[in-house]
Protein backbone atom coordinates (compact mmCIF):
# COMPACT_ATOMS: atom_id res chain seq x y z
CA UNK A 1 0.00 0.00 0.00
CA UNK A 2 1.58 3.13 -1.00
CA UNK A 3 1.38 6.14 1.31
CA UNK A 4 2.38 8.93 -0.57
CA UNK A 5 4.13 9.32 -3.91
CA UNK A 6 7.53 11.81 -4.77
CA UNK A 7 9.67 12.95 -7.77
CA UNK A 8 13.24 12.16 -7.62
CA UNK A 9 15.46 14.90 -9.22
CA UNK A 10 16.43 11.78 -11.59
CA UNK A 11 12.51 12.25 -12.57
CA UNK A 12 11.82 8.86 -11.17
CA UNK A 13 8.78 8.68 -9.05
CA UNK A 14 9.04 6.99 -6.21
CA UNK A 15 6.30 5.85 -3.65
CA UNK A 16 6.82 5.47 0.40
CA UNK A 17 5.30 2.53 1.77
CA UNK A 18 6.43 2.50 5.43
CA UNK A 19 7.62 4.68 7.41
CA UNK A 20 8.79 4.98 10.90
CA UNK A 21 10.32 7.85 13.13
CA UNK A 22 11.96 6.35 16.52
CA UNK A 23 13.84 7.47 19.12
CA UNK A 24 17.57 7.16 18.21
CA UNK A 25 18.77 6.75 22.05
CA UNK A 26 15.88 4.21 22.92
CA UNK A 27 16.55 1.36 24.82
CA UNK A 28 20.41 3.00 25.59
CA UNK A 29 19.98 3.59 29.59
CA UNK A 30 23.35 3.54 30.15
CA UNK A 31 26.40 5.79 28.53
CA UNK A 32 26.72 9.04 26.66
CA UNK A 33 25.14 10.04 23.42
CA UNK A 34 29.10 9.75 22.05
CA UNK A 35 29.23 6.27 22.97
CA UNK A 36 25.81 5.23 21.86
CA UNK A 37 25.86 6.73 18.79
CA UNK A 38 28.63 4.58 17.39
CA UNK A 39 26.68 1.40 18.64
CA UNK A 40 23.81 2.81 16.83
CA UNK A 41 25.51 3.44 13.43
CA UNK A 42 27.29 0.01 13.14
CA UNK A 43 23.65 -2.10 14.14
CA UNK A 44 21.69 -0.08 11.93
CA UNK A 45 21.24 -2.73 9.01
CA UNK A 46 20.15 -4.94 11.56
CA UNK A 47 17.66 -2.62 13.95
CA UNK A 48 16.32 -1.46 10.51
CA UNK A 49 15.69 -5.14 8.87
CA UNK A 50 13.67 -5.82 11.85
CA UNK A 51 11.27 -3.01 10.99
CA UNK A 52 11.64 -3.17 7.32
CA UNK A 53 11.67 -6.76 5.31
CA UNK A 54 15.61 -7.48 5.67
CA UNK A 55 16.23 -8.00 1.78
CA UNK A 56 15.73 -4.51 1.12
CA UNK A 57 18.95 -2.47 0.50
CA UNK A 58 19.22 0.29 2.69
CA UNK A 59 20.76 3.82 2.02
CA UNK A 60 21.94 6.03 5.02
CA UNK A 61 22.40 9.28 4.89
CA UNK A 62 24.74 10.20 6.94
CA UNK A 63 24.54 12.99 9.70
CA UNK A 64 26.49 15.92 9.88
CA UNK A 65 25.92 16.15 13.50
CA UNK A 66 27.76 13.87 16.29
CA UNK A 67 26.16 12.72 18.55
CA UNK A 68 23.69 11.60 16.69
CA UNK A 69 20.53 13.90 16.62
CA UNK A 70 17.00 12.67 18.88
CA UNK A 71 15.27 11.28 15.98
CA UNK A 72 15.87 8.57 13.50
CA UNK A 73 13.41 8.31 10.30
CA UNK A 74 13.48 5.01 8.41
CA UNK A 75 11.49 4.94 5.18
CA UNK A 76 10.96 1.85 2.30
CA UNK A 77 10.02 2.77 -1.26
CA UNK A 78 9.61 1.41 -4.40
CA UNK A 79 9.51 2.29 -7.60
CA UNK A 80 7.18 0.53 -10.76
CA UNK A 81 10.32 0.56 -12.54
CA UNK A 82 13.33 -1.73 -12.37
CA UNK A 83 16.86 0.03 -12.07
CA UNK A 84 18.39 -3.01 -14.11
CA UNK A 85 15.65 -4.72 -15.58
CA UNK A 86 13.31 -2.95 -17.80
CA UNK A 87 10.04 -5.79 -18.05
CA UNK A 88 7.09 -4.32 -16.83
CA UNK A 89 7.32 -7.04 -14.29
CA UNK A 90 10.06 -5.57 -12.05
CA UNK A 91 9.73 -2.70 -9.64
CA UNK A 92 12.69 -1.63 -7.77
CA UNK A 93 13.07 -1.01 -3.93
CA UNK A 94 14.78 0.45 -1.30
CA UNK A 95 15.19 1.82 2.37
CA UNK A 96 16.39 4.97 3.32
CA UNK A 97 16.94 6.56 6.81
CA UNK A 98 18.61 9.26 8.03
CA UNK A 99 18.70 11.10 11.61
CA UNK A 100 17.57 14.35 12.85
CA UNK A 101 16.64 16.56 15.61
CA UNK A 102 12.81 17.05 14.54
CA UNK A 103 9.94 15.28 13.83
CA UNK A 104 7.24 16.36 11.31
CA UNK A 105 5.03 17.78 13.98
CA UNK A 106 5.52 21.57 12.69
CA UNK A 107 5.90 20.46 9.23
CA UNK A 108 4.37 18.83 6.82
CA UNK A 109 5.42 15.43 6.41
CA UNK A 110 6.11 15.13 2.43
CA UNK A 111 8.37 18.02 3.07
CA UNK A 112 10.45 17.03 5.41
CA UNK A 113 10.70 13.38 3.62
CA UNK A 114 11.15 15.10 -0.15
CA UNK A 115 14.06 17.15 1.02
CA UNK A 116 15.70 14.13 2.09
CA UNK A 117 15.06 11.40 -0.87
CA UNK A 118 15.50 14.12 -3.84
CA UNK A 119 18.44 13.75 -4.49
CA UNK A 120 18.71 10.02 -3.99
CA UNK A 121 20.87 8.28 -6.55
CA UNK A 122 18.17 5.50 -7.28
CA UNK A 123 19.71 3.26 -9.95
CA UNK A 124 23.01 2.48 -8.00
CA UNK A 125 21.23 1.83 -4.21
CA UNK A 126 18.09 0.16 -5.07
CA UNK A 127 17.31 -3.30 -5.64
CA UNK A 128 14.84 -4.93 -8.63
CA UNK A 129 12.42 -7.30 -7.46
CA UNK A 130 9.46 -9.32 -9.48
CA UNK A 131 6.58 -8.18 -8.47
CA UNK A 132 5.17 -11.90 -9.30
CA UNK A 133 7.55 -12.77 -6.53
CA UNK A 134 5.52 -10.91 -3.56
Amino acid sequence: MTITTFQLASGRTIQLVQLSITGTYSGFIIGTPEVASKYILDDLPRSVGKILRSNTPLLVIPSKIYPLPDYLWITEFISSRGTKNTDSDYYSMLSVCWFSNKTAFNRKLNTVISAMVVDIDWDQHAKDYDMMDF
